[in-house]
């Protein structure tokens, strides 16, 4: 019978990246499923035969197959593809897989600029556009239901009966895990960065997500509180900050999450 372990880590947090690395190098496993773009498989794979980490990353941005900014990819990214170079010399039936979908990949990274230069013209203005908040968060969960719909159909695609799975995955994991487990499989899924408290752009996107499943829509009130909180944390925290896990942990410590 497939068994299925769905590993779920957040973006930008570099330990949880680590930890899936480390987990990679002890556990058992015949296939694995990487979320990252699939027009990088190829590279990933190379990577996994030996090929230099350098001469891949030179590669993919050289070809322009991950969006800029590609240094911010790279800091995710890094932990687990230097953990993977030559692995198929240990474990030479190992099957790799990158489900991503490219096109939301792109979409991911237009987002987070219009973001920045959404919080950039409020913090010059003092001013917020709730609705244009609002608009940003409703193109996050319409384009990202369109990609989970692709990358479940190529992860079923690429299953063969018998084997022990792992996934890596965002905190789409959960929608994942049902999904394969409507498919008749055996689901297990892991958080592998716990406790993690949601940046307030993550709280917003998650409210309209479950207030869209049962019929209505948040309030503009709300849309602005939260739009609020995540220009201050990305304009006292993320921009103070060189590194991103640095400026999360600070902004969670001070914070304590009483905002919300």
């Amino acid at each position: 019978m497939v068994k299925i372990r769905i590993l779920v880590l957040p973006n930008h947090i570099r330990t949880a990246s680590r930890r899936v690395a480390e987990y990679l190098k002890r556990a058992s496993y015949d296939t694995l499923f990487l979320n990252f773009s699939r027009s990088i498989e190829s590279y990933v794979r190379e990577l996994a035969e030996g090929a230099p980490y350098n001469y891949m990353l030179e590669r993919i941005k050289e070809l322009k197959l991950i969006p800029e900014p590609f240094k911010i990819w790279e800091y995710d990214a890094e932990p687990i593809l230097k953990t993977l170079r030559g692995i198929l010399h240990k474990k030479p039936g190992l099957q790799i897989y990158c489900y991503g979908d490219p096109s939301f990949s792109l979409i991911s990274a237009e987002t987070s600029e219009r973001v920045m230069m959404m919080i950039f013209r409020a913090c010059s203005t003092e001013k917020i556009d709730a609705n244009e908040w609002k608009e940003v968060a409703e193109s996050v969960l319409k384009f990202g239901e369109k990609a989970i719909e692709k990358e479940i159909n190529y992860i079923l695609k690429n299953i063969k009966e018998g084997e022990e799975i792992i996934c890596i995955a965002g905190f789409n994991g959960k929608h994942l895990k049902r999904l394969l487990k409507n498919e008749g499989y055996d689901v297990s899924l892991t958080y592998m960065y716990v406790p993690y408290y949601f940046t307030p752009l993550e709280i917003l996107i998650g409210e309209m997500q479950r207030a869209a499943a049962k019929g209505f829509s948040i309030s503009l009130e709300r849309v602005k509180e939260l739009a609020k909180y995540q220009i201050e944390f990305v304009r006292e925290y993320v921009i103070l900050n060189e590194d991103y896990e640095k400026a999360y942990r600070k902004w969670v410590h001070d914070k304590h999450l009483n905002l919300f």
